[in-house]
């Protein structure tokens, strides 16, 4: 399979498509959705930047235009097998419920992430395509819509199971049901991402046409014929020249009944751009922060419309070798017209990079490129764009680009993308990407990703993905992934995934995946693949080690090493005073030893690890002297479970509080280190009986020297909860 340099999810749609409700009876058709976002395929594969982000774009258009409540929807970030399945699981039995209320029901399922030619990756677990398409075409709905997006998507489309056919028919009505399969390339091919575009290009080309720029026949509702053929020809022309090849969308349908399938339906949209019929060019769409919303080639003599969000956006148009731009301000419950005669020749310099650049870099004849830059202020002026290559602002800086070296006293604002270094007193604010290093006495903001290093006395912020160091003495923040190292006095936050090392004093979270460390008094953690070490230390489904006061976990591989361990599914090794799982048990024990005649005490039983806390006594005369003992007692073993039967091998110390009981003097008292091996039986599930021996050593504390072995038996019964 051809490799391309920035490698993206495939996309799978398997389903059926989604038509709109007939007119009054919307609310007999319920519509829910899967939506699935994975940057990472496991350690042999690049991690993505834009899957998790284009999975989220997805769900926002299903929602606003689609028919998808929120409620009705669940969006994945970074699962793992089990979670994926289970998913599945419950939507299908929410499905279930809904149909017996419902006229029609529909389900959408996305996904954005790495893939092979067997199944998607989820980190280093598989699901197999077998397996996808089983749950997805066993959910009791009449439409089902399946969308994955990632490499050899089209090996999805030729397993067995159905015969590819024009599938689709234009008509005002529906009565579709069955399902269909689209995909983002065919199956030798590589499915990309662009760092320009800031996700998948078939993506990218499927939200605006689902936006409306695939609306042919106007009349505002996209359907899923529209949205494959708008897709496919973007995909196609803008994927020709790119390192990974062109990718070509393939489909894969079994349909009945009559009426094409409608996704989207902009109609109730209270926000739109129409674009007049006699504009013609390739167009880009940015919104005020410069972020790319859309990007299509517009042909004369049809008119489009597409649903956007309020505020104010920028219309690029090239067109004749020359770049043009008008200014377009959405407002709620209006239609702005983007008219020809608003366009005006943009009177930015055209740069060409010697030896060219890939699909990622950005356009520099959009900006004017400025070598050196002298300001005392960040003020902008005007519309114009520039690109900064050296700059010193005494009071700060203003561009919409940084390519070089930034310093000062003040704030540094960049409107787009830096790479390069940034060094201000106060404050370095970028709208964009970052990619080399920020350092600043107050706060480093980026509204994108950040590549390097970040360097405050206070915050670090990073909206997107974070990758090698963010170190302050406040707070570092990183809305996306986190891969390297965050340090600071107080907080670290990923939202994302972690791939490195959280330092703090006081708290780590990692709102997906941890695969590294976590050092702090808190940590927090979604499933994890390395080591927590603190006081309180919380994890989903952890591979590694667990060290502090409270650990608790969902489902351990691993150790627990702390006071009080918890877990959901015990599967490896815990270590502590009180061990608790849902495999394990919780309950009173009650024995008779030849040491200690009467103990009573609790035990904590968790996988096949106990640990049991317990107090006894006994008159010890006979063999001792000894009037009275009082023992405290600890034991720490495991359990082989034998069907009704079980062995338990364990290893204690007690206490022995001997004549006169609890006085100053400890010259009776003694220690005793246990070892037992007892086999038992278990009666209605809970209760167990249980015999058996061992040895004991004896060391009197009063003595230098001095001790010795004796047999120890043992008999007795204990109650699990």
């Amino acid at each position: 399979m051809r490799r391309p340099a920035l490698l993206f999810p495939i996309i799978l749609i398997a389903a059926l498509a989604l038509p709109p409700a007939a007119p009054g009876a919307s609310d007999a058709v319920q519509r829910f959705s899967m939506v699935v976002g994975a940057n990472y395929g496991g350690p042999a594969r690049p991690r993505l930047r834009y899957a998790v982000s284009d999975a989220r774009t997805v769900l926002k258009t299903l929602n606003e235009m689609g028919g998808v409540d929120l409620a009705d929807a669940s969006l994945l970030v970074e699962p793992g097998r089990t979670q994926f399945l289970s998913s599945l699981d419950e939507l299908r039995a929410r499905i279930m419920r809904a149909a017996d209320a419902s006229r029609r029901v529909e389900f959408v399922f996305y996904y954005s992430g790495h893939s092979d030619e067997e199944g998607i990756l989820l980190g280093r677990e598989k699901v197999s395509y077998r397996d996808i398409r089983r749950s997805i075409e066993g959910m009791p709905a009449d439409v089902r819509i399946a969308i994955l997006d990632s490499c050899s998507s089209g090996a999805f489309t030729q397993m067995k199971g159905g015969k590819a056919r024009s599938p689709f028919m234009v008509d005002s009505s529906y009565s579709m049901k069955g399902y269909a399969f689209l995909t983002s390339s065919s199956a030798d091919e590589a499915s990309q991402e662009s760092e320009r575009l800031r996700g998948s290009f078939f993506t990218n080309a499927l939200v605006a046409g689902l936006r409306g720029a695939a609306d042919l026949n106007g009349d505002r509702r996209v359907t899923l014929n529209e949205a494959y053929q708008f897709a496919y020809h973007e995909t196609l022309a803008r994927t020709e020249k790119t390192y990974g090849g062109p990718q070509h969308p393939n489909y894969h349908i079994r349909m009945t009944g009559t009426g094409d399938v409608v996704i989207t339906d902009i109609r109730g949209r209270s926000a739109l751009m129409a674009v007049a019929p006699g504009v013609k060019g390739r167009l880009s769409i940015r919104d005020r922060k410069g972020a790319l919303v859309a990007e299509l080639t517009k042909l004369p003599g049809r008119g489009l419309t597409l649903a956007l969000d309020e505020g104010k956006y920028m219309v690029l148009k090239e067109d004749g070798g020359k770049l043009f731009e008008a200014e377009v301000t959405l407002r709620k419950n209006s239609r702005a017209a983007v008219q020809e005669r608003m366009f005006v020749e943009s009177g930015r310099e055209y740069a060409v990079a010697r030896g060219g650049k890939d699909e990622g870099a950005s356009d520099d004849s959009e900006y004017r490129v400025v070598p050196y830059s002298f300001s005392l202020v960040p003020i902008k002026k005007g519309n114009e764009r520039t690109i900064y290559r050296f700059s010193l602002g005494l009071f700060g800086s203003y561009c919409s680009h940084l390519r070089g070296f930034d310093a000062g006293l003040g704030v540094a604002i960049v409107e787009e993308n830096v790479r390069g270094v940034q060094l201000y007193g106060l404050c370095n604010y970028v709208m964009g990407d970052v990619t080399g290093a920020q350092i600043a006495y107050v706060l480093n903001y980026a509204a994108g990703d950040a590549r390097g290093v970040q360097l405050s006395s206070v915050v670090n912020w990073v909206k997107g993905d974070s990758t090698y160091t963010q170190i302050s003495t406040g707070f570092n923040y990183a809305g996306g992934n986190m891969s390297g190292f965050q340090a600071t006095g107080i907080v670290n936050i990923a939202r994302g995934d972690v791939s490195g090392c959280q330092l703090a004093a006081v708290a780590n979270t990692a709102g997906g995946r941890l695969d590294g460390a976590q050092i702090s008094i808190v940590n927090v953690a979604g499933e994890s693949r390395g080591a927590q070490f603190g006081v309180v230390n919380v994890s989903d489904d952890f591979r590694g080690l667990q060290a502090g006061m409270v650990n608790v976990a969902k489902e351990v591989r691993g150790v627990q090493f702390g006071v009080v361990n918890v877990a959901d599914e015990m599967k490896g090794v815990p270590v502590g005073l009180v061990n608790v799982s849902k495999n394990g048990g919780l309950g009173p024990v009650a024995w008779w030893s030849s040491l200690t005649a009467a103990n009573a005490g609790v035990r904590f039983r968790s996988g096949r690890f106990y640990s049991i806390i317990a107090a006894g006594g006994a008159n010890r005369e006979a063999d001792d002297g000894i009037e009275k003992s009082v023992a405290a007692q600890f034991f720490y073993g495991f359990r082989m479970p034998l069907g009704r039967w079980f062995v338990d091998c364990d290893a204690g110390f007690s206490h022995l509080d001997n004549e006169p009981l609890y006085s100053d003097s400890a010259t009776s008292d003694q220690m005793a280190i246990q070892g037992r091996v007892s086999a038992g039986l278990t009666f209605a599930g809970r209760f167990s009986l249980f015999a058996g021996g061992g040895a004991v050593y004896l060391w009197d504390y009063g003595r230098i020297a001095g001790g010795g072995y004796r047999p120890l038996f043992l008999a007795g019964a204990a109650f699990e909860f």
